[in-house]
């Protein structure tokens, strides 16, 4: 049966020449929906083209909101600015459908021969004009290759991101790929849970130790067998994120490590455009409150660190074990948090909904200390609450915003 219409999800690829008609293919609060996380890839634009009515102040978008909706409901997404590429390099932004042919052809969503889009090209243009179209097409292959090159950012699959944090692990490295594969082979979920996992292994494991993060992996598998498939996971997904950020103490330790990481520097080299290997060096000053705790003596004191410092302070993991009462009140907010996760087992749908909203507590959970400390108190009184029935969830009012066309 040959139809012009898309069945609702079943798109293979999307190609969004302008983001905000593109992201109408792929989210649900939309009618005109064909792309699905079942089925599509994406490649986008992410240039922002504004309507009449952006341009006269009476409304707006944000394409990397956008862009977010296209990660949360596509298989994979690729985008960048190619209206600015297309100008920055052939001078005009028309040929940006042509750069996006090239891209999804290099990232392998095309099932046609390079000789056969290249010929096709050819035969429809003139012979000037076709030229150009074919070094557009390039130049979309050459944006998936080098993205680094066009300050594009290239979303990794777990599969990436384990393979980059176990090499930096180095000797710890082949422990961390065991814990990696006990999880993946259990879960059943969405592909950015997997990458959340092995992102905080990898934390964990640098925090501590391997016997730590495996601590975290033993009660993060422990939900999943108690979890629901038809709930998508909600409780699993939930422990994912919060019990590695109460095990992720952000004591001086850990911090040193944090600022004197390969990552930071790699972010830094791509952030300040460095080129290293032609000479381009950074010279970095951190401004640190350090608080040590030892004794019954409160020790404060300001401190401009260089990196040689904080190379020092980040190998001096015995100070957690010789100033027990450091950090001790993030200490005992891991420990509650712990036996919370522990204690998950959920016998009706009403009840599953109490433990994921319980087990989410943490979220609110942030800032500086005197900050911190009553938002962990008000986190546990809440669990309390939500548990025993007497908080009910909050009634929202849901606004959904109906962009305009152009």
């Amino acid at each position: 049966v040959v139809s012009p219409l898309m069945p609702q999800g079943k798109a293979d690829l999307i190609l969004g020449l302008d983001i905000l008609e593109a992201v109408r293919g792929v989210d649900p609060r939309f009618n005109f929906r064909i792309g699905s996380k079942q089925y599509t890839h994406s490649v986008v634009n992410t240039h922002k083209t504004h309507t009449i009515l952006t341009l006269l102040g009476k409304d707006d978008f944000s394409p990397a909101q956008l862009t977010e909706i296209f990660k949360k409901y596509t298989i994979d997404y690729f985008g960048g600015d190619l209206s600015q590429i297309a100008e920055d390099y052939l001078g005009n932004k028309v040929f940006v459908n042509i750069m996006l042919l090239g891209a999804a052809f290099q990232r392998g969503l095309l099932p046609l021969s390079l000789h056969d889009l290249i010929e096709a090209i050819k035969d429809n243009f003139e012979p000037r004009t076709a030229k150009h179209n074919i070094e557009a097409f390039h130049l979309g292959r050459n944006v998936v290759l080098h993205p680094e090159k066009y300050q594009i950012e290239v979303r990794e699959g777990f599969q990436e991101v384990m393979t980059r944090k176990a090499r930096l692990l180095g000797s710890r490295g082949t422990a961390y790929r065991a814990m990696a594969a006990q999880f993946l082979k259990a879960w059943e979920g969405d592909e950015e849970t997997r990458i959340q996992l092995v992102a905080r292994l990898y934390d964990l494991i640098q925090f501590e130790n391997t016997a730590y993060a495996q601590e975290y992996l033993d009660r993060v598998l422990a939900v999943l067998r108690k979890d629901s498939r038809a709930r998508q996971f909600a409780a699993t997904t939930a422990v994912v994120k919060y019990l590695h950020k109460v095990m992720e103490i952000k004591d001086e330790v850990y911090v040193a490590h944090l600022l004197t990481s390969p990552e930071k520097y790699e972010k830094d080299a791509k952030r300040y455009k460095l080129d290293l290997a032609g000479g381009d060096r950074i010279e970095y000053r951190h401004f640190n409150r350090p608080q040590f705790d030892f004794l019954g003596f409160h020790i404060k004191f300001d401190l401009k660190s260089r990196d040689w410092m904080l190379r020092i302070m980040k190998h001096m993991k015995f100070l957690r074990n010789l100033m027990p009462q450091w950090h001790e009140r993030e200490k005992a907010f891991r420990k509650w948090y712990g036996e919370l996760v522990d204690r998950f087992e959920p016998k009706t749908p009403e009840e599953y909904d109490r433990w994921v909203r319980a087990l989410s507590v943490p979220e609110e959970v942030k800032g500086y200390r005197e900050i911190r400390y009553p938002k962990m108190e008000k986190a546990m009184e809440t669990a309390g609450k939500i548990l025993s029935g007497e908080e009910k969830p909050k009634v929202e009012t849901l606004i959904m915003k109906v962009y305009s066309p152009r």
